[in-house]
């Protein structure tokens, strides 16, 4: 190889080197002049983007604790880091996300569906006591929600407690709901004693 050759090799590696250096300091100057809500939002499409790709789903979890290190007191992080944990079957660390987020919002105002998703991880993990009373503290405020009811009777037969599952399959079915079709299903699956698998965390 000649000299000239050797130089114009040499110049054009480090007309490369220099333009991802360029690169990387545009995004050190983003990450540094961009505001904290900017950030964050970035940070959360990143981990939206991470959970469509079942390769990445690990990352959404990097993506979403480094936004609530930038907005600790923004619920709506912690609510979709639940989220995301659910997704990834991380029930446990659902559950501590979602703790705070219940006893933040008690009223369930902002997150009404927070003890919905906290009662399927209980059940997920086995701990089905604080599944059932979670379900029945959300039926209390949302007694009009047919999903609800059939969730909690899904459980209730799951656990093998025919007669109650029974009553709140009825009292489901006493409410206007697209899930009818579901309750009555499920009514016949109990009745005839099919035994029931319960449903994912977070699938709806």
């Amino acid at each position: 190889m000649d000299v000239m050759m050797h130089c114009r090799i040499k110049g054009m590696i480090t007309v490369v080197v220099v333009a991802l250096a360029g690169t990387l300091l545009a995004g050190n100057v983003l990450a540094q002049t961009g505001t904290v809500e900017q950030n964050v939002k970035i940070l959360v499409a990143k981990a939206n983007q991470c959970l469509r790709h079942e390769s990445r789903k690990h990352l959404a979890v990097d993506y979403i604790n480094r936004a609530v290190k930038l907005q600790p007191r923004n619920l709506q992080l912690y609510y979709k880091r639940a989220f995301i944990y659910g997704r990834l079957k991380y029930y446990t660390e659902a559950i501590k996300n979602l703790d705070f987020i219940v006893r933040s919002d008690p009223r369930a105002l902002r997150f009404p569906s927070a003890l919905k998703y906290r009662a399927e991880c209980y059940a997920a993990i086995g701990v089905y006591g604080k599944a059932v009373t979670d379900y029945r503290t959300l039926l209390k405020h949302s007694s009009e929600s047919g999903k609800v009811w059939f969730y909690y009777a899904e459980l209730l037969w799951f656990l093998g407690d025919r007669q109650q599952a029974l009553k709140a399959i009825d009292k489901g079915l006493k409410v206007k709901t697209h899930w009818r079709s579901k309750l009555i299903a499920l009514r016949k699956n109990v009745i005839a004693g099919q035994r029931v698998q319960l449903h994912t965390p977070f699938s709806n």
